[in-house]
C-alpha cells in the first residue's frame, strides 16, 4: 500500500493513457463491441479523468509552492519550507520533504557562518586594540578604514572609523588611494611606499607617514581585507 501510494501520480498518468486506449476502441468498434466493454471502457475513462484532475491539481499547486519556496532561499530566508499534506504520500510529498531538508541545513548552516563572522569580528577587535603598532583595516567589501587606537593616535582623533568616499575625495590622498587600489584589485602583493593621508575630519588633519600595505586574500585570490601598517 506504501508502495502505491509513493507512485500514485504515475498511477494516475496510466489511467490517462488506458482512457485514452478505451476511446480509441470505442471510436473504431463502436459502443456494441464486446457486449459490456464499452461500460468498462466507461469506468476507466471516469476514474481516469477524475486522477487526471487530481494530478493537474496536486502538480499544479506544489508548483507554486516550490517557486515561493525558492524565492525565500534566493533571499537568503531560509526560515522557510514546503507545507505537507498528512493525507498523501507520493512523488510531491518525498520532493517536499527533500526541499525542507534542504533548508533545515542551510538554517544551519547559515548559522554557523554567522557565528564564525561574529568571532571573527571579535578577534580583529581585540587585535585593534591591543597591539601598540599603528594600523588601519580596510575593509573591500564595506569600502571603510577603520584605526586602531595608535593610529587614531597618530593623527590626533578619537573617531574610529571612516568611509573610503571620504578619504578618497581628499586631493592629497591621490598616491595613497592608487597603491591602495593597486594592492587589493590589481597585483594583490604587500607594497610599501611614503605617502600624504589626509583625514576629513575637522581642520583636514594630515601626516606624512610610511605605509606598509598588506592583503588579505579569500581562497578565491580576491582581496577581502587590507592591514596598513603606519608609521612616522
Amino acid at each position: 500500500m506504501i508502495k502505491i501510494k509513493k507512485h500514485i501520480i504515475k498511477i494516475c498518468w496510466l489511467y490517462i493513457l488506458l482512457c485514452l486506449i478505451a476511446g480509441a476502441v470505442i471510436l473504431i468498434k463502436g459502443c456494441g463491441f464486446l457486449g459490456r466493454a464499452p461500460h468498462i471502457f466507461f469506468a476507466l475513462f471516469f476514474f481516469g479523468s477524475l486522477f487526471w484532475v487530481y494530478a493537474v491539481m496536486r502538480t499544479v499547486k506544489f508548483n507554486n509552492k516550490l517557486a515561493g519556496f525558492l524565492r525565500h532561499l534566493l533571499a537568503n530566508e531560509y526560515e522557510t519550507g514546503i507545507e505537507i499534506e498528512p493525507i498523501f504520500n507520493d512523488e510531491v510529498t518525498e520532493v517536499s520533504e527533500l526541499a525542507n531538508k534542504t533548508a533545515d541545513r542551510l538554517r544551519i548552516y547559515n548559522k554557523l557562518q554567522l557565528e564564525r563572522i561574529s568571532f571573527n569580528n571579535r578577534v580583529i577587535d581585540i587585535i585593534s586594540r591591543n597591539v601598540l603598532d599603528a594600523f588601519i583595516l580596510f575593509d573591500a567589501e564595506k569600502k571603510s578604514f577603520q584605526f586602531n587606537p595608535a593610529a587614531r593616535g597618530i593623527f590626533g582623533i578619537e573617531r574610529e572609523n571612516l568611509t573610503f568616499d571620504s578619504i578618497e575625495k581628499q586631493e592629497k590622498n591621490e598616491d595613497f588611494i592608487k597603491i591602495l587600489r593597486d594592492v587589493i584589485e590589481k597585483d594583490k602583493i604587500t607594497k610599501e611606499a611614503m605617502v600624504v593621508l589626509r583625514l576629513p575630519i575637522v581642520n583636514n588633519i594630515e601626516r606624512r607617514l610610511n605605509i606598509k600595505i598588506i592583503p588579505v586574500k579569500n581562497n578565491e585570490e580576491k582581496v577581502e581585507l587590507a592591514l596598513i601598517l603606519l608609521s612616522l
